[in-house]
């Protein structure tokens, strides 16, 4: 094995390392079907928006990012619980404003899911949503305290196995609608799957230069 094949695959097995560790665990979001939904906003949002769950200052934290680059913003996140005692806070950049809901908000499309989303914490974009919701290139923090005797890998299986999910209502796109989307494990076949074709455009592109 040449040394920079020896980097390439070292490269990838530490991204993999990573993605389930230090780093938390990352998911993307799935439209929920309606018969009103657009395909393009749909594929818009599963593309371009993602949820990390992150061990931090003994609770669990939720990031919600968009990474752009088309029209799109995060209005409202819906959480259900077993595991999630409280919001201690929220985690803003600069351009995003949200505010815990005193009272909680229906997740729109939620009861099409089976079981129906059942909401136990809300937090949404201050109004007017656009500019304080979460647009291209920004993201939202939503730190949880956890329950007594709740540990992190505790909330984690409980969202790998669908105990507990996430959801959130998206507008803005360019079609003027919006959409909601709840968050899906990524199987490590499938992640395992993308790093490996990443490596693989990186290792032929440096063959051809």
């Amino acid at each position: 094995m040449t040394g920079t094949r020896f980097c390439v695959v070292s490269g990838l097995l530490l991204l993999l390392g990573l993605a389930g560790s230090a780093y938390g665990e990352l998911y993307p979001f799935e439209v929920i079907p309606a018969a009103d939904s657009d395909p393009t906003d749909a594929a818009i949002g599963e593309a371009q928006l993602t949820l990390e769950v992150t061990e931090s200052n003994g609770g669990v934290l939720f990031t919600f990012a968009n990474s752009g680059p088309e029209p799109s913003v995060i209005r409202m996140a819906a959480f259900e619980n077993d595991l999630l005692a409280s919001i201690d806070s929220l985690i803003e950049p600069t351009g995003v404003d949200f505010e815990v809901d005193g009272n909680v908000a229906n997740l729109p499309r939620g009861n099409s899911l089976s079981p129906p989303f059942a909401e136990a914490f809300t937090v949404s974009a201050v109004a007017p949503p656009p500019p304080n919701g979460v647009g291209p290139d920004e993201t939202l923090g939503v730190l949880f305290d956890l329950e007594p005797g709740v540990s992190f890998a505790n909330v984690i299986s409980a969202i790998e196995s669908g105990a507990l999910r996430v959801g959130i209502h998206v507008i803005a796109f360019e079609s003027g609608g919006s959409e909601s989307f709840v968050a899906v494990p990524l199987p490590g076949s499938v992640l395992l799957g993308m790093l490996g074709m990443g490596a693989v455009g990186w290792w032929q592109r440096r063959r051809m230069a």
